[in-house]
């Protein structure tokens, strides 16, 4: 009996101090699990640039943020003139998922300039490309502030209506970006995107999930969207209007759950109703008398919250989907040429 209480005891000990090294190895390392700056290998010692696709009207530029550290970026623009004096009305901030760097962008950034006729200006996080610093979430939240502070600070670009894209991890650089500048914003477009980091921990690594307390990277999107209630008055009905915002689902998304990504959309259109007026609470439902499915209830715009899902495409290459930039030109037309 004594000998199998010592083997108990010491079986104990070791789980205990494996559990330990794991919870402080993850605790650790977590910044470079999360954020892949060096996949694809050699992405911080290369950056495509947009000359290598055919853009030739750009700016290589290097951004000092609030706190000292040099950011890359690059800005596409768009002409309206043959003249090239005076540049697109609107400008897209482009924040990217969590492995390459801007460069890897570079097509859907072209994408972007030809069918919504706008300028894009993207960035390497810090830690990212040829950007310097050490990565983080607090670190980004401020790349991503003092992007958004350049183009407002810029002559050519300040009177630009400014869109915010952010796929994966950049969906919640953009939702940070958006619920705190609110005033600053005239629409959002996230792609594939989750709740918070914690949540989306346990779907990625299922052995991880006892550990999740230890993440501090937490990203919390579910509640930066408590914030994001601001309305603008619309110059075409003079009413005033919830800022524009579009999700973009993956049917087939690897990475993050169907059900989080669609839980931030209703979350979002909760918040907005219950900042809503009573009247206008009655025009959104007016007409929605029949009991509608899950997916129905998703897809019918709501509180200037509209959702689309592309079938048969993942996490990574939603893009590819023949619908995708039509369905961003068509809501493009529709909250920012429009409005």
């Amino acid at each position: 009996m004594k000998l199998n209480y010592e083997i108990i005891q010491y079986s104990t000990y070791v789980l205990s101090f494996l559990v330990g090294v794991s919870g402080l190895i993850i605790y650790k390392l977590q910044n470079k699990i999360i954020y892949a700056a060096n996949c694809p290998i050699d992405s911080r010692r290369f950056t495509y640039t947009p000359s290598d696709f055919e853009m030739e009207d750009y700016e290589d530029l290097e951004l000092k943020t609030k706190d000292g550290i040099k950011i890359k970026a690059f800005l596409v623009k768009k002409f309206i003139d043959k003249e090239k004096t005076k540049l697109a009305k609107s400008t897209l901030i482009y924040f990217h998922a969590n492995a390459g760097n801007m460069g890897h962008r570079l097509p859907i950034v072209k994408s972007f300039v030809e069918e919504c006729g706008c300028n894009v200006l993207i960035i390497s996080y810090r830690g990212y490309g040829f950007s310097e610093g050490q990565v983080s979430e607090e670190g980004i939240k401020i790349d991503a502030q003092s992007t958004l502070e350049y183009v407002l600070e810029r002559p050519d670009l300040k009177n630009s209506k400014i869109i915010l894209f952010g796929q994966s991890i950049g969906g919640a650089v953009a939702i940070y970006l958006a619920a705190n500048n609110q005033e600053r914003i005239h629409g959002v477009i996230l792609e594939n995107t989750f709740l918070t980091m914690r949540k989306l921990i346990p779907n990625l690594v299922p052995w991880l999930a006892p550990f999740t307390f230890l993440c501090h990277e937490k990203w919390e999107s579910e509640n930066e969207l408590v914030k994001f209630t601001y309305q603008r008055k619309d110059k075409n009905s003079d009413k005033e209007k919830f800022i524009p915002v579009i999700l973009l689902s993956s049917e087939l998304d690897e990475i993050v759950p169907n059900n989080q990504f669609e839980e931030l959309c209703q979350r979002l259109r909760n918040v907005r109703r219950e900042a809503s007026s009573q009247k206008e609470r009655e025009m959104e439902e007016l007409g929605n008398t029949e009991p509608d499915s899950p997916e129905q209830i998703l897809v019918r715009e709501q509180y200037n919250v509209s959702w689309h899902r592309f079938d048969g495409v993942h996490h990574n290459d939603t893009c590819i989907h023949p619908d995708y930039y039509p369905c961003i030109k068509n809501w493009w037309r529709n909250n920012i040429d429009d409005n």
